[in-house]
């Protein structure tokens, strides 16, 4: 049995004795550590780790129970209906849309359910991000020493592609993660977390946020530098919370008053996008051109 195995098992065996104070701590480990492939099918299912951990962590939370009543967890269960129904709509040519549209419900619901059962209050909240940092730390670890070696060491050890890729000169390391988008994403979204520990542990709080800029650099991509950009500024926003309906008033119609005036429509403005060279933000917009005309070629394939 390889290490990924010895390591998969053992944080599910951790998720049942581990104090629940503490009981996310596998997940993000799974999460930001070990790959994400299927290595166990049960025959109607398969799971990779991060499915596994997040298996038995409903399975021990069980007892504890959540009541979903706020307005948070309704969108996300209205999400997961709109997410599983949309299946119909997909054909499928490569691959099963039923399973992979249950597979990301899964992913996404369960997730949500995990943190909702064990993260009740602001100790609990002060935990996990106190944790996060930890496992933000040994991650930036190895991810600087890929981009600076142009060598994957988790791919040393778990499998994969050894070497990183280069774009435009830039190595993109990804660590764990299947591509370095990814990779960056999770440190940027990492950051309003780590924030929270500011008034309290200001020193902690400031390694953790070095840590995830020091992976976002690492992973030399537009996407994970925008994703902290927005972040950032989510943050600033607190303080004018009290206007924030103005905010999103004026922000809807400076975005329709562009859509007017700009030549092609406005969420081209993802085109020009590019913090670090050889951005893909014109597939990202040329994708949201086509999608509703693609929709529809497959609506009037199927009928």
């Amino acid at each position: 049995m390889g290490p990924f195995y010895v390591i998969a098992y053992s944080l599910a065996a951790a998720q049942l004795v581990v104090p629940a104070r503490y009981a996310f701590v596998p997940l993000l480990i799974a999460a930001c550590h070990l790959p994400n492939f299927m290595f166990l099918n049960l025959g109607i299912a398969t799971f990779s780790v991060t499915r596994l951990v997040i298996f038995v962590g409903l399975l021990r939370a069980w007892r504890r129970g959540v009541a979903l009543n706020t307005p948070v967890d309704k969108a996300v269960v209205i999400w997961a209906v709109i997410a599983a129904v949309t299946a119909f709509f997909h054909h499928p040519t490569d691959s099963n849309p039923f399973s992979i549209r249950f597979a990301l419900v899964y992913d996404v619901l369960g997730s949500y359910l995990y943190f909702r059962i064990f993260v009740r209050d602001m100790d609990d909240l002060s935990s996990l991000c106190k944790s996060l940092i930890l496992i933000m730390i040994f991650l930036a670890i190895p991810v600087a020493v890929e981009k600076i070696t142009g060598k994957n060491n988790y791919a040393l050890m778990f499998g994969g592609f050894v070497y990183s890729e280069v774009r435009e000169g830039h190595i993109r390391a990804k660590g764990p993660f299947g591509g370095a988008i990814p990779l960056g994403i999770a440190a940027a979204t990492a950051v309003p977390l780590v924030v929270v520990l500011w008034r309290t542990h200001r020193r902690l709080a400031l390694v953790g946020i070095i840590a995830c800029g020091v992976i976002v650099i690492c992973s030399a991509s537009s996407g994970p530098i925008g994703t902290l950009a927005a972040g950032l500024l989510g943050l600033w926003l607190w303080r004018c919370r009290e206007k924030l309906r103005q905010i999103r008033i004026a922000s809807l119609w400076g975005l329709l008053l562009l859509h007017m005036i700009m030549k092609a429509p406005v969420w081209y403005l993802l085109a020009r996008v590019d913090f670090v060279g050889g951005s893909t933000g014109w597939h990202r917009a040329e994708l949201i051109n086509t999608g509703p005309q693609s929709l529809w070629r497959m609506v009037d394939c199927r009928n």
